[in-house]
């Protein structure tokens, strides 16, 4: 049916009851995207989704060159690494801009997988050669300080990126560093660089970027009493205040923009 329907825009196929071992949702899906052209937004989340499975999905996506009007891809919560070298090669492909050839994703939701530092290298090294990505989730990936720096440098480059996820990683001090690079970024799309983080223990290095006493500049979250109380006490201290209650928790992964 999908491979001749010309009206859907959104495909929710998150969570499929059948569960197998073999990608066997990832390979149909990775069939209709090959011959689908209406198709703007699929959800893939949670469906058991290993490396062989994302490969074949970006292997037809590459196949459907300019046919294809797939915006935003979901792989939110699945087993993909990125440690597969045909398919690290074959989301290169789909990614990379390349004359008459442009690629139309612009959202790719990676959060909670299990992409760690070499998985995220391979990604920031991909996101080099990429010009259309507007968003891209790598929260909760185990990323530590060397995926996170890989992935800050070559964002930096990017022409059109404009939202990164990051929360539910690792920071240390070597991580909040390279997060300044990100103070003052502006393209020619957009003024403002938004990154989501958490304001765990684990974002203590990225509190740790602001001067005492300041907020985050252009920030829009709300800021509660529980957490003004915080920041008054690190401004009186001149050290970065590490939030333990449960309301401050509360806040964890709220908007920050730099």
């Amino acid at each position: 049916m999908l491979h001749e329907n010309v009206t859907l825009r959104a495909l929710d196929v998150s969570r499929p009851l059948a569960r197998t071992i073999m990608d066997e949702p990832a390979s149909h899906v990775a069939r209709m995207l090959k011959v689908n052209s209406s198709l703007v937004e699929l959800d893939l989340s949670k469906a058991g989704v290993r490396d062989f499975g994302l490969r074949l999905i970006a292997e037809n996506l590459f196949r459907a060159g300019a046919s294809s009007a797939l915006a935003a891809l979901r792989l939110r919560c699945n087993k993909i690494e990125l440690t597969d070298a045909d398919c690290v090669l074959a989301l290169r492909s789909l990614l990379m801009y390349e004359e008459g050839r442009p690629c139309r994703l612009e959202s790719l939701d990676l959060g909670g997988n299990q992409l760690r530092d070499d998985g995220a290298e391979k990604l920031a090294e991909m996101l080099n050669v990429n010009a259309s990505l507007r968003s891209v989730d790598v929260g909760s990936n185990g990323l530590m300080s060397r995926g996170l720096c890989a992935i800050a440098h070559n964002v930096m480059r990017h022409p059109k990126l404009v939202e990164l996820k990051l929360w539910g990683n690792h920071f240390d001090t070597a991580a909040g560093i390279s997060s300044r690079a990100f103070e003052g970024r502006s393209t020619s799309s957009c003024s403002r660089w938004t990154a989501y983080t958490t304001a765990s223990t684990r974002g203590r290095a990225i509190a740790a970027t602001r001067r005492p006493g300041t907020a985050a500049r252009g920030s829009e979250s709300q800021v509660g009493p529980v957490e003004r109380g915080e920041e008054r006490k690190r401004a009186l201290s001149g050290r970065p205040a590490v939030r333990h209650s449960r309301r401050a928790m509360s806040a964890a992964g709220r908007k920050w923009c730099v």
